[in-house]
């Protein structure tokens, strides 16, 4: 008789308790979710370090709660490692010191400005335009719209909707503020001062004292009312490490002005060393890493090769780099796609990692060759995504973040990324996809890259196994779809119920789109409507999910690992596309249904034609949706016609089963973090006996072109 070691009989009855666990609240469920994930030779020592933890909490708040507040001088000069006599001597040091190095000093930003400014006289207008908001304390943060928000900011309120989170240690906030229709990330993103940046570019542009006054008395004003670590804007480390960033962009652009005085040069050191120890102390490491990870390991990197001559910089800088370039093989695909599978989320990680690289280049530091290899790639996929307008499809979530705020390009678009990825690795297509928003890529690579060569970009459709997508591209048109994983090795992520769904841009607009983001905790009900697999161009089976959502308010990130890719062919030529794939997110049904989706693309005639097979026995539910980003110009039964810039597109049904009906409802699009328009759907909806298979065409025509010439263009298709 076999038996069974204590490791496994634990791990068997943790099980066990399952949907215990689901009765006894989130907090316990998301423990056994974690529980019943970890190998049983790691659990007992798993347990012992869960059931140390209130003794380490109680030890950590006691110390923290002691050193609460500003640094004192003494403990400044200690942390100084007693290099210096005085205060004064250290804040003349690091003002007139000349290594490390930074992207700028004052006087090259002085330079850099005025090249852009040569270059492209709109974008220094729209700095000082965007600089002058920020003097009037006028903010649009994640779709708010412009809002003033008076005399002294309040660095603690969603101003979107009035709540303010409470002033206390930050370890006891809680940050979803149930029953409140809030979102912290409004406060969190003021408090990344990306617009104090913005101020530092205008003054490099025109040293005008108020700029320097207004950053001054922000800094001081942000230090005054978020003591650390006694406010909400401690709370996660991620911010912590993009605040710093910004911060340190910041002192730069403002080294010379003489409004940054010494008290405020002493009060930002010290605030910059308490960041250092908080994003070490409070690393968000996970079984499964992400970009908040990553974040963390790019603060300390930042801090601890631009502030070496503290005596804990070196541990700084070490763990920054095992973080950047270790979560950079373990994150991204080899093909160069990121693991959490939201293309919003690729411009963010991206600009984490090559703003590392390019930092360490200015110093010295080695960069791992295979690091700089899947760096490009993730450009080379970025260039394939983007559409000709510059946007890219919102597939996945998107909260429109970044690193420092290097410029005022719109939301919606990655072009700031390739044009430093085309100056980083000599690219002239993706500096020509860029065209003019090159502002980022001035500041983090030199003014020269404005007279780098460029080209107008020819992109071909590509394949991207690996992470899970694949581009269909035309002359005048580009289809994203998404035949991957659910996202961050399973657990969903960033990653939404997309599988084998689409996103079309034709003839100068998007057509048929993902519905995108919008909200995370401010609107758990939209968070899960707009991640759902009704909210993608793809079928639904008996109401059921692709995979299953994991249940607000803690879970909002979760899918369950119910559905697997298989890819069956790739095939693509100058005259033809060819994708074959299928998933197995129904077969978890008491009749198990596999949904198999076959897209040829024919370039000459600008035709899609998508068959959609599912297999299985019994009867079924059966619904395909579509979500428009344009108004319906036409309906011909169950055919659509919609009108774009330079063509029209015909939705054809080619081979639909008797029965079958077409509804137009109302759905949602969101084109960016806090931003959604009401945006028609289509639902086709049928009962039928399995297995059946259902063909839709897609085609471009010149503009009021009939129905019968659509039907019949689309016939001729092989």
């Amino acid at each position: 008789m076999r038996v069974q070691s204590a490791e496994c009989i634990l791990h068997s009855a943790l099980s066990n308790l399952h949907s215990v666990g689901m009765l006894m609240g989130g907090r316990i469920y998301d423990l056994l979710w974690r529980v019943r994930r970890t190998p049983p030779g790691l659990l007992p020592g798993k347990v012992a370090r869960v059931a140390l933890r209130p003794l380490q909490r109680r030890v950590r708040r006691w110390r923290l709660h002691r050193a609460r507040g500003e640094l004192s001088d003494r403990a400044l000069l200690r942390a100084l490692g007693g290099r210096f006599r005085t205060v004064e001597a250290a804040v003349d040091y690091f003002q007139a010191r000349q290594r490390p190095r930074f992207f700028v000093t004052a006087p090259e930003a002085r330079l850099r400005a005025q090249a852009l400014a040569r270059h492209a006289p709109h974008l220094a207008e729209r700095t000082l335009r965007a600089a002058d908001l920020a003097l009037q304390h006028t903010f649009d943060l994640l779709g708010s719209g412009p809002v003033a928000l008076g005399p002294r900011l309040d660095w603690h309120t969603d101003f979107k909707v009035g709540y303010t989170w409470p002033r206390q240690f930050y370890e006891d906030i809680d940050y979803s503020a149930p029953g409140h229709p809030c979102d912290v990330k409004v406060p969190w993103e003021l408090s990344r001062c990306h617009h104090w940046v913005t101020l530092g570019r205008a003054y490099a542009l025109d040293p005008d004292p108020r700029y320097a006054r207004e950053f001054v008395s922000q800094l001081e004003a942000w230090l005054d009312e978020n003591p650390w670590p006694f406010s909400v804007n401690w709370g996660r480390a991620i911010e912590v490490a993009v605040r710093a960033a910004n911060w340190l962009w910041a002192a730069a652009l403002f080294a010379d002005a003489p409004e940054f005085h010494a008290r405020a040069r002493l009060r930002l050191l010290k605030a910059l060393l308490q960041h250092g120890r908080h994003i070490l102390d409070n690393l968000e490491h996970s079984n499964n890493n992400g970009n908040h990870y990553l974040a963390n390991g790019v603060g300390l990197l930042f801090l601890g090769v631009l502030l070496p001559e503290f005596a804990e910089a070196e541990a700084w800088r070490r763990k920054g780099l095992e973080i950047v370039w270790g979560e950079l093989e373990r994150q991204v695909h080899p093909d160069g796609v990121d693991f959490e599978k939201g293309i919003g989320y690729q411009g963010l990680v991206l600009e984490f990692w090559y703003s590392a690289a390019l930092l360490c280049d200015l110093n010295g530091i080695p960069v791992p060759e295979a690091a700089r290899q899947r760096l490009e790639r993730m450009f080379e996929f970025m260039l394939a995504y983007t559409r000709p307008d510059g946007t890219f499809p919102q597939i996945g979530d998107n909260d429109d973040g970044r690193l420092a705020g290097l410029d005022d390009e719109p939301i919606g678009t990655h072009r700031r990324h390739l044009a430093v990825g085309g100056a980083r690795f000599g690219r002239p297509d993706q500096l020509g996809a860029a065209e003019e928003a090159v502002e980022t890529a001035v500041w983090l690579c030199g003014a020269d890259m404005l007279s780098a060569p460029r080209t107008r970009p020819e992109v071909p459709s590509h394949a991207f196994p690996l992470g899970g997508f694949y581009v269909l591209r035309g002359p005048d048109a580009v289809m994203v779809v998404d035949a991957g994983e659910v996202g961050m090795n399973g657990i969903g992520g960033h990653g939404h119920n997309d599988l084998l769904s689409f996103d079309l841009w034709a003839a100068g607009a998007p057509l048929i789109v993902d519905s995108g983001t919008y909200a995370y905790t401010a609107d758990p009900a939209a968070r899960q409507a707009l991640r759902a697999t009704a909210a993608h161009n793809t079928v639904r089976v008996d109401g059921e999910e692709i995979a299953r959502l994991g249940e607000p308010p803690l879970r909002l990130w979760r899918i369950e690992d119910d559905a697997h890719p298989i890819v069956h062919a790739w095939e693509s030529d100058a005259e033809h596309d060819l994708l074959d794939a299928q998933h197995d997110g129904y077969a978890r049904l008491p009749e198990p249904v596999v949904h198999r989706r076959r897209i040829r693309f024919d370039k000459r005639r600008s035709a899609w034609v998508i068959q959609d097979t599912l297999d299985g026995v019994g009867e079924h539910d059966l619904e395909l949706f579509l979500h428009l980003a344009r108004p319906l110009a036409e309906r011909m039964e169950l055919a659509v016609r919609l009108r774009a810039p330079r063509a029209d597109l015909w939705i054809v049904p080619l081979d639909f089963p008797g029965g079958a009906t077409l509804s137009v409802e109302e759905g949602w699009v969101s084109r960016g973090y806090g931003y959604r328009e009401p945006a028609p759907v289509l639902r086709y909806a049928v009962r039928a006996r399995l297995p059946i298979s259902v063909t839709l065409g897609l085609v471009l025509v010149p503009v009021a072109t009939s129905f019968q010439d659509a039907r019949a263009l689309l016939a001729s298709i092989d």
